[in-house]
């Protein structure tokens, strides 16, 4: 079961190089010029920093949704909107990918977190059975032996 990444470290990320050893922009491979480090630019730094990080997507959803909470489409003040994934991480979710996000006002979030609980409850059973029937399983064939 996969699970979310609590925290990524984003200055921790190495600066990219290219074949010949010359510095790459992070996010596009174009070639860097001048004192840049590692975005070519805004846009660039922007997009990377978007697929890296839930507090930058976070922020770049909600401006593209309006402070829309996704599933009542009432407006709100910016605190009160959560990024939710629409297919959890622990059942196979992408973390970074933006069709796989939507913006919830807090009140909608406790409702779906709790559905989603019950399916990764249900998940987690399942994957439990089966790893305990394999188990079982191999002590049926070692008895046999």
């Amino acid at each position: 079961m996969k699970q979310r990444q609590n925290h990524i470290n984003l200055g921790s990320f190495p600066k990219k190089r290219n074949s010949e050893g010359r510095l790459i922009c992070l996010n596009c491979g174009k070639l860097l010029k001048g004192r840049q480090e590692k975005y070519c630019g805004f846009e660039c730094s922007n997009d990377w920093l978007c697929k890296h990080s839930h507090q930058w997507m976070r922020s770049k959803l909600i401006k593209k949704v309006d402070n829309t909470c996704n599933h009542c489409n009432t407006q709100f003040q910016k605190h009160y909107l959560i990024l939710d994934h629409i297919k959890p991480i622990a059942l196979g979710g992408e973390e970074f990918d933006e069709n796989n996000l939507q913006i919830l006002c807090k009140d909608c979030d406790k409702i779906k977190t709790r559905k989603d609980q019950v399916d990764i409850t249900k998940q987690r059973r399942k994957e439990k059975i089966l790893c305990n029937g394999q188990k079982q399983l191999e002590t049926l064939k070692d008895n046999q032996h």
